[in-house]
């Protein structure tokens, strides 16, 4: 059986300084040769992503920002889907959300926009700092984006939360994706879009289903793509709520070549490798 293999960025493919190991790449390389497709699914925007995807030297589509948008940037015949929430819905969470943020921000393709943008809160999020980035308070501009980052102060997180979930809570839902003593860094998102929607897309257009995914991941964006997987692997610093999803466990983290192990062990009967 040829499989769909679908990848989470940030705290599984990447170890703690950002960086695809030797031994990843070239495990990645090797089951590719076997004909088993390889994808990124990364909460990262394009231009977050685009680096570690040549690195890996990919030809497949890619799926980002959680879902909300699947491109395939070495083939133009491919039909991209992107899911936005509209310029409307954006300029109002901002004004209704404003007194309670520190900042916020969002980014379509290489473009960042911000409201007192944090470089470092935004390369958290996005894995590395945009090129272009335009700043303003965002409720005068008409984009819109696949998803939303802000960040909210501390003592105002009941205050937004309520805001957010009288107004929105149909259509939309929060990801906490870090909390510091000052703040609180939400994405604003679909509730009805994830990763799993976007590999479904690429699943679709390879004629393959759910039996053909093999998913890794670590985090609580990752609980969709690895409960619907055939094969939903878990590294070992994986959240808890994603290790209860998943059907293997793996014996490693990011930093110890998890990807590596599992994808040797599978394909290439290899015995697990050492970590660096």
């Amino acid at each position: 059986m040829k499989y769909l293999i679908a990848i989470d960025l940030d705290g599984t493919l990447l170890n703690n300084n950002n960086e695809v190991s030797e031994e990843n790449l070239k495990a990645i390389k090797n089951v590719r040769s076997l004909g088993h497709k390889v994808i990124l699914a990364t909460g990262r925007t394009y231009a977050g992503a685009i680096n570690i995807y040549n690195k890996l030297n990919l030809d497949t589509p890619m799926v980002i920002h959680n879902g909300a948008y699947v491109t395939n940037p070495t083939d133009k015949t491919f039909k991209k889907k992107r899911h936005i929430l509209c310029s409307n819905l954006t300029t109002d969470i901002i004004t209704n959300t404003k007194p309670y943020l520190l900042g916020a921000f969002y980014t379509i393709e290489d473009t960042t926009y911000s409201y007192n943008l944090n470089k470092d809160i935004e390369k958290f999020f996005n894995g590395e700092n945009s090129h272009y980035v335009v700043e303003g308070d965002l409720t005068s501009l008409n984009n819109s984006p696949s998803n939303i980052v802000l960040t909210v102060k501390v003592n105002e997180k009941d205050k937004f939360e309520n805001i957010f979930n009288a107004k929105y809570k149909t259509l939309l839902d929060l990801r906490i994706w870090r909390e510091e003593k000052d703040y609180i860094l939400y994405e604003v998102f679909d509730k009805n879009i994830s990763k799993y929607t976007g590999i479904e897309y690429i699943l679709n257009y390879y004629n393959l289903n759910p039996e053909h995914l093999i998913a890794f991941g670590d985090n609580h964006n990752d609980v969709d793509m690895i409960k619907n997987a055939k094969i939903g692997v878990a590294v070992n610093n994986a959240a808890n709520v994603l290790k209860k999803e998943a059907k293997y466990i793996s014996n490693y983290n990011n930093n110890e070549n998890a990807i590596a192990n599992f994808l040797n062990q599978k394909f290439l009967n290899q015995k697990q490798i050492k970590h660096n």
